[in-house]
């Protein structure tokens, strides 16, 4: 069953089908279209329709009720190419319109010039009518045509070779093509005339060609063989393949685009929390309180990307959910919303890089009023470790700028208990660092040496311990990444303290020289200390090609020292 419509044509009502309607439609618009762009168009467009409507009228004096497709294909047929018009024109001209001949011989030049003119001038236009233009095909789509509508471009007629290289390259490229097709599908327009079908094809764009197109469309035989769930259930296992690849594609890329959302409402979440929350030390609040610039941008950014993750969102989920009925997206839209994408993850950027440099600079500034020591920042959790340990941050010149001085390993014991030593690591690679620690330790009177086990990046850091309780001051200077510590006897490395008497050199060299081959081992001659606090001192400077310094001290009392060196004589 069939729905009739009723239309008006010049005053007169006709009852026509709603596929003969859609015809006379699709032919009154081409021809509308196609002669607009030439002198005096609007006129023969209005001949066209006002022929379409005679050739109703003896149809319906005829008797008929409704006009079926039959009848809109057999009226287009007999008007044929509307530029045969201008001929059935001159047929009817008055004598006195006739041009004399002597007129047409005194005329005969000019005339031959123009139509030597008018032939080159309609030479070109179909020399220019009939080079390829890229549009999609909607006609033939899985997504939205891009890859049939490039496969006319360049002259093929199977886009399935072209959909399933566009598919491994988007599989190969981790989504970067699939992100450069959902572009295309936005900026190419869609070939929904006649004429558009046409350029996107090669072919010359005339009445003829646009009449041909058209009832080769019309020709098709019902509905459901031009459905699209049709055409889908006729293809090859290839392409059947390929539907289920690209259905996979297109979850994968709602499945992403999903995550970003639900992870930017977290963002979110936790952003309006730091905003309503009282500042404390080190956090979010504190930040925004020195720097309210953090509040807009932040939000700029948040809201801009929620814009262009909704918009691509949106898209998937209309490419995915779409049916017979759905509209298609005009272009007009399609380029606004590509468009309003584009922008908002362009501002995005910007909003977010301009939030991250506002809250970096109140983090340096926060950290500059508050937490300092010698106008050190020291984390919390650092300076407690620091204070057990007994050292002081005197210095610390482009390192450790998030606070932490203390660290631990466990590659000088067999027990896994760590051992502490002050770490320092370079901020910005292109500026030296320059450090200056101190630690503090109370001894009893007597005579001791300090083992040093250091792991530097070059040169450039010394250990020194002033003349206050000691004789005189004792300094192992250049302290050097050697690496030496693996390749010590056994002894040597037992007189540090950090190897059980059971073991054997074989047993430890073998388990233990990978994890100690960067440490160094560096000692002071011995000296006596009158008692009370002694003090050690770590400074240094480290420039290009080098950008750390550990430093693990141990005061070892003369008398372990003195015979750890008897049996290394021996």
């Amino acid at each position: 069953m069939k729905k009739n419509i009723t239309i008006n044509l010049y005053g007169s009502l006709y009852d026509i089908d709603e596929d003969a309607c859609k015809l006379l439609e699709q032919y009154l618009d081409n021809m509308r279209s196609y002669f607009n762009k030439r002198e005096g168009g609007d006129e023969i467009a209005d001949d066209i329709e006002h022929r379409v409507a005679e050739l109703f009228s003896e149809l319906k004096e005829q008797g008929t009720q409704a006009i079926s497709i039959e009848h809109v294909e057999n009226i287009i047929h007999r008007i044929g190419n509307p530029e045969e018009m201008d001929s059935e024109t001159d047929a009817t001209l008055s004598e006195e319109e006739r041009p004399t001949p002597d007129t047409a011989q005194s005329e005969a030049p000019n005339a031959d010039n123009a139509t030597q003119t008018q032939t080159t001038t309609e030479g070109k236009r179909k020399s220019w009518l009939g080079k390829r233009k890229l549009y999609r095909d909607p006609q033939d789509q899985l997504l939205g045509g891009v890859m049939s509508g490039i496969c006319h471009y360049f002259g093929g007629t199977d886009p399935l070779p072209w959909r399933i290289l566009m598919v491994l390259l988007a599989l190969s490229s981790f989504s970067v093509m699939g992100i450069i097709y959902l572009l295309a599908w936005a900026l190419i327009p869609a070939a929904n005339t006649a004429e558009e079908r046409l350029q996107m094809q090669g072919k010359p764009v005339n009445p003829e060609t646009i009449n041909e197109e058209l009832m080769r469309r019309a020709s098709q035989a019902t509905d459901y063989v031009k459905s699209p769930s049709f055409r889908r259930s006729a293809r090859s296992f290839a392409s059947t393949m390929l539907s289920i690849l690209v259905f996979c594609f297109k979850l994968l890329c709602i499945f992403i685009i999903g995550s970003l959302i639900l992870c930017l409402m977290a963002g979110a979440a936790i952003f309006i929390a730091g905003c309503v929350e009282q500042p404390h030390a080190d956090n979010l609040a504190a930040f925004i309180h020195l720097s309210p610039m953090i509040v807009w941008w932040g939000w700029g950014g948040i809201i801009s990307a929620f814009i262009c993750l909704g918009i691509l969102l949106y898209l998937c989920l209309r490419s995915l959910l779409k049916t017979e009925s759905t509209k298609p997206i005009s272009s007009g839209t399609a380029l606004t919303l590509t468009i309003i994408c584009l922008l908002t993850l362009a501002l995005s950027g910007v909003c977010g890089a301009m939030a991250g440099v506002n809250f970096k600079n109140a983090k340096r500034q926060f950290k500059h009023t508050t937490g300092t020591v010698n106008g050190v920042y020291i984390a919390p959790e650092s300076a407690n470790d620091l204070s057990l340990e007994g050292w002081t941050i005197q210095q610390a010149d482009n390192c450790n700028e998030d606070g932490w001085y203390i660290d631990t390993t466990d590659d000088f014991t067999m027990n896994g208990q760590g051992e502490a030593y002050i770490h320092f690591d370079k901020d910005d690679e292109s500026r030296d660092m320059h450090f200056h620690a101190e630690k503090h330790i109370n001894l009893p009177e007597g005579r001791y040496r300090v083992d040093v086990l250091s792991s530097i990046d070059g040169n450039g850091v010394f250990l020194s311990i002033p003349a206050a309780n000691i004789k005189q001051a004792i300094a192992a200077n250049g302290l050097r990444g050697q690496g030496n510590l693996a390749t010590l006897d056994y002894n040597a490395v037992k007189s540090l303290g950090i190897l059980p008497d059971t073991l054997s050199t074989s047993w430890w060299l073998l388990h233990q020289r990978e994890e100690v081959e960067d440490w160094t081992l560096t000692r002071t001659q011995s000296f006596y200390h009158q008692g009370g606090q002694l003090t050690l001192v770590v400074n240094g400077s480290q420039g290009r090609g080098a950008d750390e310094a550990d430093v693990l001290l141990r005061v070892v009392p003369e008398a372990k020292a003195a015979v750890a060196d008897s049996l290394k004589n021996k």
